[in-house]
């Protein structure tokens, strides 16, 4: 008689697969791998958010609140934080002015209008050997170091004005503020022919 032949084992899909040398499942898949890490997402609290919000209107309105403007933050009075460290009411004060405030009057369509320019440096004599966190608390690394101001209130901050140059290390201990009258809001102004030599030897 011959033997009979065993019918041919259903295996579940869920069981590893014998003739699979990683023993992977058949019917499924391996999980895909992900190319690349998901960034992670931090949710501030509403504390930091406060905190932030109290530093970057003290920033904008810093030269109002000199003057006596009552800005509040849920009941808490905001203080003038000057990028410079010059204004005595300042949160953080420290700087010296470096040279003479550049002023320079110019012509618009709506009347003349004038910039001023000026500079300060921070006393990295005195502030170099803090600790990196609280140096960056301060605002003094990592931060911008060109403040633009359209009627006294800060409308932008960042690194500008410097063509191709890279920012370095050194550029953490100066701060200049660029303020401008709003009649040269729309006022395209381009350096004399004399002048667009050397900016471009010195950028």
């Amino acid at each position: 008689m011959p033997d009979s032949v065993p019918p041919p084992s259903r295996r579940n899909s869920a069981d590893p697969d014998p003739d699979d040398p990683l023993g992977r499942r058949t019917g499924r898949r391996p999980p895909a791998r992900p190319t690349a890490k998901t960034p992670k997402r931090t949710l501030a609290t509403p504390s930091a958010l406060k905190s932030k919000a109290e530093d970057n209107l003290g920033r904008i309105y810093r030269r109002f609140l000199v003057k006596g403007l009552n800005l509040q933050v849920n009941g808490r009075a905001v203080v003038a934080v000057d990028p410079l460290f010059l204004q005595r009411s300042s949160r953080m004060t420290g700087g010296r002015p470096f040279g003479d405030v550049l002023v320079y009057q110019v012509p618009a369509t709506a009347g003349t209008g004038k910039v001023m320019v000026r500079f300060s440096e921070l006393p990295i004599d005195r502030w170099h050997a803090l600790p990196a966190e609280e140096k960056r608390q301060m605002g003094v690394t990592n931060g911008p170091c060109v403040s633009v101001l359209r009627a006294g209130r800060e409308i932008d901050r960042g690194w500008f004005f410097m063509g191709s140059k890279r920012r370095e290390n050194y550029d953490d201990w100066w701060r200049c503020e660029v303020s401008f009258d709003p009649n040269l809001e729309r006022c395209s102004v381009s350096p004399m022919p004399s002048r667009q030599s050397l900016l471009r030897t010195n950028c």
